[in-house]
């Protein structure tokens, strides 16, 4: 992941974690598809293989915890 594509990341996260309507509004989402559009629509600048190496990255460094943006 780029450097902006994962500040974007971060920022769409620590915001979501700082605000229960946005953090509610992004785990209704059905798709990464969905959840993409949605945040872009809401002014982040993410991709959909943005989540899937923040998945991978995740599960690298979790042991398969899970969280609430990545399921």
């Amino acid at each position: 992941m780029d450097g902006m594509s994962r500040s974007e990341l971060e920022r769409l996260v620590g915001e979501a974690e700082d605000r229960s309507s946005l953090r509610q509004q992004l785990q209704r989402s059905r798709s990464p598809e969905e959840l993409v559009r949605m945040a872009r629509s809401l002014g982040y600048g993410i991709t959909t293989g943005d989540l899937q190496r923040a998945r991978e990255e995740h599960e690298a460094s979790t042991a398969g915890e899970t969280g609430w943006l990545l399921p």
